[in-house]
């Protein structure tokens, strides 16, 4: 089975969270770029997270009023901010490990989002299968800069400027889903075989024309028949709106995206 994965933050080191995230918010130890606020005496929970090099955003909120025996997609979930205005995202329902909650997961592409939450005082979640879940947030300023902080700091050790990427007017975006591109046939024949299973994460170069001009690994065990097959399909069929500078000239810029060969079980 082959799965391309939109946010990457499972890939971000723990050791990029040495910044404080304020007395309100705390780290999410299991994720990367993630940062968790409790509901004092409940279960309830508000969790922001940042794709490092990414415009992706993930709100999830972890409520006992919400059930659910098994994983679920979600579309067009309402998400609105107070003061802020409204999105829409899709998202999943993922029941907690006591039984006694759940989290909706909203995903977020947006690169104002998080401009606009460090201002917000509290956010509502809606979708005619929840009914409406909102939290009061503390301190929302504290969790994006902690976020960008840590966002910073794996940039840096990607290769990758953070003023340069931050700097641009619009980043690089996939003219349609990159995972569209592959399907199970790009899975090593070979490997597929004796359940092999690896996971990339990788830095594209997106040329003015919008191809990929360079595919590099970061992570370090990526192995290189996966490498191969998808560096070279992203380099031959990957098509993107390029990036622009500040004046509206089109300029190259990284691209960070991640990907998992998995066998469906």
């Amino acid at each position: 089975m082959w799965r391309y994965l939109a946010a990457i933050s499972l890939f971000v080191s723990v050791e990029a969270q040495a910044q404080d995230a304020g007395p309100d918010w705390q780290w999410d130890q299991s994720d990367g770029c993630a940062v968790i606020q409790r509901v004092a005496g409940s279960k309830e929970m508000l969790e922001l997270s940042q794709s490092p090099g990414t415009d992706e955003v993930m709100v999830a909120l972890s409520d006992s009023r919400i059930k659910t025996a098994a994983y679920q997609k979600i579309t067009k979930i309402s998400l609105s901010m107070e003061p802020g205005g409204d999105l829409i995202g899709d998202g999943r329902l993922i029941r907690e490990t006591d039984d006694d909650a759940a989290k909706v997961v909203v995903d977020i592409s947006d690169q104002r989002f998080l401009e606009a939450f460090a201002k917000t005082s509290a956010i509502a979640v809606s979708h005619e299968k929840l009914g409406v879940l909102r939290r009061a947030v503390r301190s929302p300023s504290d969790a994006v800069h902690a976020l960008l902080e840590c966002e910073n700091a794996k940039l840096r050790t990607w290769g990758i400027d953070p003023k340069y990427l931050r700097a641009l007017r619009e980043r690089p975006r996939p003219l349609k889903p990159l995972d569209q591109l592959f399907s199970s046939d790009d899975y090593p024949p070979g490997y597929a075989l004796n359940n092999v299973e690896g996971e990339l994460v990788l830095r594209l170069t997106i040329g003015t024309d919008g191809k990929v001009k360079d595919c590099v690994p970061l992570n370090r065990r990526a192995d290189r028949y996966f490498l191969q097959n998808v560096c070279g399909k992203l380099k031959l069929l990957a098509r993107f709106q390029p990036a622009l500078d500040q004046q509206g000239q089109v300029v190259p810029a990284p691209f960070v995206t991640a990907a998992t060969f998995a066998m469906e079980r």
